[in-house]
């Protein structure tokens, strides 16, 4: 796992790294719609993604243990830059990791299939999350 690293500000969805091979080839199967199947052109991992929304609100809070262990659970709001569609995401990420996601960035996240419209229970963990105005990426290690 390598959790922050940082990439050039300003990349679209497709030049964000594939969490598995770290390859540039990660491709919408329908671009006008922000949530929805991918897959990478280089290694043929399947997800899915939320891909190059605005984020409106970001509600974060944390649980676990102590020194900075345990989660952030976040609550994510967002519409689209041309105002095509809108939603909200729940997912969570390693408290330590101090992953950033503010009101008017431009992100996108890629979860396990089945996992990017998860609105009950436990928020899932995404692959992948990229803050293509600050230039933050978080990724998981995938198998």
């Amino acid at each position: 796992m390598r959790p922050l690293e940082r990439i050039v500000p300003g990349p679209t969805f497709e030049e964000a790294p594939c969490p598995r091979c770290g390859g540039r080839a990660l491709r919408r199967e329908d671009r006008l719609e922000p949530i929805g199947p991918v897959r990478c052109a280089a290694c043929g991992l399947r997800a899915d993604a939320v891909a190059e929304v605005v984020v409106d609100a970001n509600r974060v809070r944390a649980s676990g243990g102590c020194c900075g262990a345990g989660f952030r659970h976040h609550d994510l709001s967002w519409h689209t830059a041309d105002e095509h569609a809108a939603g909200h995401t729940r997912f969570e990420t390693w408290a330590q990791d101090r992953v950033l996601v503010e009101r008017g960035d431009r992100v996108s996240l890629v979860f396990r299939p089945g996992e990017a419209a998860v609105l009950r229970g436990r928020a899932p963990m995404p692959y992948l999350v990229v803050d293509h105005d600050r230039g933050d990426l978080w990724r998981l290690r995938v198998p």
